[in-house]
């Protein structure tokens, strides 16, 4: 069994990987202040909430856009299951079957990586991947593992806390389609304009790809809160929630070989 963990801005999710299946997943609030202890003391639980033990793993990967926090989790990893976990880095793209056609490969961040690698394992042909994270990001990779554009937008999560952190008398809301734009009081009127103002910019920002790529790829829409967008969006083809977890499973089987 795999013990594969993604460190982003916002959150630190956790996935118990039987090959390319997710056993049981969880998730951490990504804060500084947590010691490599606490780590190991939190995926301690997760595994023995999942009915699983400390040497149930074989191996273990790590992807992080969160430098500092990195060897706290791979120190929490070794302490708790004996396992050195490969931490996933540009350096070895040619291992995880990625080209990096970019200006600067080195500074390309391993949630790109992973999200490539988990696209050309599960869908054939090029793609394109929306992750919707802290960042909304758009992934165009081709048929060839060839990773050469990406733009990065305003995430939904930190569009949302942007209007209600900045504001004196609007409410914190829980983000999901209204099914109309025309509110009616507050909440309603929030909802309207956050989900269909992030929603159109999903919507134009995919036209402006396949106009300037001159080809329709296969679009596929991943991260915690893809799944609010995707039944609106006309152009997705999939939503994958686990995409970022098989693109980590995908590594690792590639490093045992």
């Amino acid at each position: 069994m795999l013990l594969a963990i993604d460190i982003g801005n916002t959150n630190i999710g956790i996935a118990f990987m039987n090959g390319q299946q997710v056993h049981r997943s969880f998730r951490l609030m990504t804060t500084n202040q947590r010691t490599s202890d606490e780590f190991a003391v939190m995926l301690t639980t997760f595994i023995d909430q999942a009915g699983l033990a400390s040497d149930s793993f074989d191996a273990s990967i790590v992807s992080s856009v969160v430098p500092h926090l990195t060897s706290r989790v791979t120190m929490a990893i070794h302490d708790v299951t004996g396992l050195d976990a490969h931490v996933v880095s540009p350096a070895y793209t040619e291992i995880y079957g990625i080209t990096l056609n970019v200006s600067e490969p080195m500074s390309v961040g391993s949630d790109i990586l992973v999200d490539c690698v988990g696209a050309v394992a599960t869908y054939p042909g090029a793609n394109l991947v929306v992750d919707c994270g802290t960042a909304t990001k758009y992934i165009y990779v081709d048929e060839n593992g060839i990773f050469s554009h990406l733009a990065i937008g305003l995430g939904i999560e930190t569009g949302t806390h942007a209007l209600t952190d900045r504001t004196a008398q609007l409410p914190q809301i829980e983000l999901d389609d209204p099914g109309t734009v025309l509110g009616t009081d507050t909440l309603s009127s929030m909802q309207a304009g956050l989900y269909y103002g992030l929603l159109g910019g999903i919507d134009y920002t995919l036209r402006k790809f396949i106009d300037e790529l001159g080809s329709h790829p296969h679009i596929v829409a991943t991260g915690g809160l893809g799944g609010i967008f995707t039944p609106a969006l006309d152009l997705v083809d999939s939503y994958d929630h686990d995409l970022l977890y098989k693109g980590l499973a995908t590594i690792d089987e590639k490093l045992q070989k």
